[in-house]
């Protein structure tokens, strides 16, 4: 075997791992009615919530109870609490847990620091206890929709913010995502890995890329192309799941992603680069 051989081989597993347990995004104009995913999404699809501040607990957990009902799994999204909101918060965070909600995206201020965003999910995660409540993972991201905007710099604060968020999810028991804004460049959010890397992160990087409208090889493709390779490169990158932020059809975004989770496509190394192909799926 070649080495551009295996470097290929390496490639198609990281991006078959990276839509190993995809997320949908729904559109902030829209929240699910009770048949929207009932026909052509399967039983178990991961469906998040708009990303914005500007909803009810009520409307959200209304929302996450008909994806529940659907057979959907809901990554609740919800405003970061302040911490006067803390007790109405912990309540809200119990009536997630009962309808069968185990995810929760929480969204910071744009305007925080993330060593700020990270001391908000200490507090958070110290007061109310999510894992005690039956939530599991935790997606964190700022009113800019990601906490990706270029690297970071290093700097004590970082660390110890790091450090400090580490030890609380551990403590109660659950995992962590680092979302990304939309992206528009691979090599924007693997450079800002990279230093929260430097700064001790290990928390799970979930990228946000755009729904697909028309063709997967225009933006998705390159996108996932580029993670994939970065992870080829760098065994210890963390940029590890992905979220399709939806503009229109979740069916045809499902239906590719479901593809590349399948591992029904192969990968070429060519003197330009990686080229992905799909191949057709046996009919059984």
């Amino acid at each position: 075997m070649t080495l551009n051989r295996r470097c290929a081989v390496d490639v198609f597993w990281n991006l078959a791992t990276l839509m190993d347990d995809f997320v949908l995004e729904l559109p902030f104009s829209q929240l699910p009615a009770d048949a929207l995913w009932s026909g052509y999404l399967p039983k178990g699809s991961r469906v998040c919530l708009p990303l914005g501040r500007g909803r009810s607990l009520a409307e959200v957990t209304g929302a996450a109870a008909r994806i529940v009902a659907a057979g959907m799994r809901p990554v609740v999204a919800v405003a970061a609490p302040d911490p006067a909101e803390s007790r109405r918060f912990d309540r809200a965070l119990g009536e997630f847990a009962d309808i069968g909600a185990r995810e929760l995206v929480m969204v910071w201020p744009a305007a925080m620091s993330a060593a700020e965003t990270l001391d908000g999910l200490t507090r958070v995660v110290h007061r109310c206890d999510p894992g005690g409540k039956g939530i599991r993972d935790i997606g964190v991201a700022s009113g800019g929709h990601g906490v990706a905007s270029g690297g970071h710099e290093l700097s004590a604060d970082l660390l110890r913010a790091f450090e400090d968020a580490s030890a609380a999810c551990i403590d109660s028991g659950v995992g962590v995502a680092l979302l990304t804004s939309l992206v528009r460049s691979v090599e924007q959010v693997v450079e800002w890995e990279h230093s929260l890397r430097a700064a001790s992160n290990l928390f799970r990087i979930r990228a946000r890329l755009p729904g697909i409208a028309a063709s997967p090889f225009r933006r998705t493709v390159p996108a996932l192309l580029g993670m994939a390779a970065a992870a080829q490169t760098d065994p210890g990158c963390l940029i590890s799941e992905v979220q399709f932020v939806l503009r229109g059809s979740a069916e045809r975004t499902a239906a590719f992603a479901n593809q590349i989770r399948r591992g029904n496509f192969v990968i070429e190394d060519s003197e330009y680069g990686y080229r992905l192909s799909m191949l057709r799926e046996r009919k059984v």
